[in-house]
C-alpha cells in the first residue's frame, strides 16, 4: 500500500527548462511522478491536492531532445514542449529534424493524466513563418492515458505546428491524436501503430465549431490525408493493431480497464479487453467500478524496472530496447576555446562618470575594453541592465547588477559563479576587491560605463 498522503505543491514539472535552454539534451533518466501525488487509501489517485494537471517534464525553448527515457505516473502530460523548428529543405538535407526542431524520441511513457506529450504551441505563421512550428515524434510508446478536464490523447498537436510522428505506438487513450486546431493542417503521420483507443483514433478541427473523428488509421495517408482530415500528404503506413506488450502491471491494468468499461467503452470492445485480460493473467470479469473508483493508480515498475519495459516484437515500432536504428546517441562536449585577455590596469576614478577613461573605452564600441580595477561594491540594481547587446548580459539570462562604491560604474556578475560569492563578500564587509572584466560605455549613456565582470579576487590581506 501507498501513503495515503506524498503530495508536492510545485506547481511546475519535475525538470523545468529555465531561461534560454535551447539545445538541451535529457537522455537516459526515469522521471517517476508517484512521489509528488496523493493517493486514496484504495490507491486510486486524489485530485484534491498536489499538482494535478502539472506536467513531468516542461520546455519552451528551441532544440530541445528528449531520448531513451522511462515517463510515468505523471498527473499531468508527461512531456510538454513548444515545437519551435524550421523545415528542412528535403532536396539538400536529407535529416529526420533539425538541430533547432524539439525531438521527443524513443520514451517509454505511461500512466499520465490529459496527455503523453503535448505539443500545444508552435511558432508557424503563414505569413511571417511558414516553415516554422516543427518538431520530431519518433519511436515512442505512449500509453495509458486518464481523462482530466475533457482531455485524454496520446498526443496533442496544438496550433501553428508541423510535427512529423513517426513509428510511435500508441495506446490506451481517449483519443490517440488530437488535432484541434484548423490552422494545424501540416502533421505528418508516418507508420504509427494505434490500440484500444475509447473515443477515436484521431480528432481534428474540420472548421469553426465543428470537430470530427476518425476510426480508420489507413485514411490517414496521402491526398485523402491533407484534403479531408487536415494533414500533410507525406502521411502513410499507419494501422490499428495490438502490440502484445509482453510486460504489465497487473494491478494497474486490471483498474485501468474496469474504468474504461464501466464509463462506456467506446470504440474499445469487451472482447478486446477479454484478450488483455486473459494475457496478462487478470480475471475475465471486472471487479465493480466507476471511472471515479478506478482512476489512475500507480504504476508499479517492478523489479529491475521490468513490468514498464513496453516493447513490442513490432521490428521498429515504439520504443527500442537497443535504441533507434540498433544504437543510442553519443554526444561529445564541445567548449568554446578559451580566449586570453591583456587587462589593462586602471585607476577606479578614472572609469566614473565623464572622467578621463571614459571616452577610449567608449571608443572600442561592442567589442568593449579589458581592463583590471581595484573597487568597492555598493547596492545592488534590479533593472538596470544597459550593456550593448553584444555583451550578452541580461536578467533573464542570468545576470545580476550592482553599482561600485561610488554608486557611478555598473558591475555586471553571473549567477552561480565565485566571482559573485566574493562579490557578495566583500559588500558585506565594506572590502575591496580587484576586477577583471570587460568594459563598455552604456546605452543612452554614453558618459558611464559598466563592467561584464569575469573575476573577482579578495583584497583581503588574510
Amino acid at each position: 500500500k501507498v501513503p495515503v498522503t506524498k503530495a508536492s505543491y510545485n506547481a511546475k514539472g519535475i525538470v523545468v527548462g529555465q531561461n534560454d535552454h535551447s539545445n538541451f539534451i535529457l537522455d537516459g533518466f526515469v522521471i517517476d511522478g508517484y512521489t509528488r501525488n496523493t493517493y486514496k487509501s484504495n490507491e486510486d489517485l486524489s485530485v484534491a491536492k498536489g499538482p494535478i494537471g502539472t506536467q513531468c517534464l516542461q520546455f519552451n525553448s528551441k532544440g530541445v531532445k528528449v531520448r531513451n527515457n522511462i515517463i510515468m505516473n505523471c498527473a499531468g502530460p508527461g512531456v510538454f514542449m513548444n515545437a519551435l523548428g524550421t523545415k528542412l529543405d528535403s532536396k539538400k538535407d536529407k535529416r529526420e529534424s533539425g538541430d533547432d526542431w524539439g525531438e521527443v524520441s524513443n520514451n517509454i511513457i505511461v500512466n499520465t493524466l490529459l496527455q503523453s506529450i503535448d505539443f500545444r504551441v508552435g511558432n508557424r505563421d503563414a505569413k511571417n513563418a511558414p516553415d516554422g512550428g516543427c518538431a520530431l515524434i519518433q519511436n515512442n510508446t505512449l500509453a495509458f492515458n486518464w481523462e482530466r478536464s475533457g482531455e485524454d490523447y496520446n498526443l496533442l498537436q496544438g496550433r501553428q505546428t508541423q510535427l512529423t510522428v513517426k513509428d510511435n505506438v500508441m495506446v490506451f487513450a481517449g483519443f490517440a491524436i488530437n488535432n484541434g486546431f484548423d490552422e494545424s493542417r501540416f502533421g505528418r503521420y508516418i507508420g504509427n501503430i494505434f490500440f484500444g483507443h475509447t473515443a477515436g483514433l484521431y480528432r481534428y478541427m474540420d472548421r469553426p465549431n465543428s470537430t470530427l473523428i476518425l476510426d480508420d488509421p489507413k485514411e490517414l495517408t496521402g491526398d485523402k490525408c491533407k484534403k479531408k482530415y487536415s494533414c500533410s500528404m507525406q502521411s502513410k503506413d499507419n494501422i490499428a493493431m495490438d502490440p502484445k506488450f509482453k510486460a504489465s502491471d497487473p494491478f494497474f491494468m486490471d483498474k485501468f480497464f474496469n474504468q474504461i468499461a464501466s464509463t462506456g467503452g467506446g470504440k474499445v470492445t469487451m472482447d478486446m479487453m477479454n484478450q488483455w485480460r486473459s494475457m496478462h493473467g487478470m480475471n475475465l470479469q471486472g471487479s465493480k467500478g466507476t471511472g471515479k473508483v478506478n482512476y489512475a493508480p500507480i504504476w508499479d515498475p517492478g523489479k529491475d524496472w521490468k513490468s514498464v519495459l513496453l516493447f513490442t516484437d513490432m521490428a521498429g515500432k515504439g520504443a527500442q530496447r537497443n535504441g533507434i536504428g540498433g544504437s543510442f546517441q553519443t554526444y561529445t562536449s564541445k567548449g568554446s576555446a578559451a580566449v586570453e585577455k591583456d587587462y589593462k590596469e586602471v585607476n577606479g576614478a578614472d572609469i566614473q562618470r565623464a572622467k578621463k577613461m571614459v571616452g577610449p573605452i567608449g571608443a572600442t564600441g561592442s567589442k568593449g575594453f579589458d581592463l583590471q580595477v581595484t573597487l568597492k561594491v555598493g547596492d545592488q540594481q534590479m533593472s538596470s541592465f544597459y550593456l550593448p547587446e553584444d555583451a550578452g548580459v541580461k536578467r533573464d539570462q542570468g545576470w545580476e547588477c550592482y553599482f561600485d562604491g561610488s554608486k557611478q560604474i555598473y558591475l555586471y556578475v553571473k549567477r552561480g559563479t565565485e566571482a559573485l560569492d566574493l562579490l557578495k563578500a566583500a559588500k558585506k564587509e565594506g572590502s575591496e576587491i580587484l576586477i577583471k572584466g570587460t568594459a563598455y560605455t552604456l546605452k543612452g549613456m554614453s558618459d558611464r560605463v559598466g563592467i561584464k565582470i569575469d573575476s573577482i579576487e579578495s583584497m583581503d590581506e588574510d
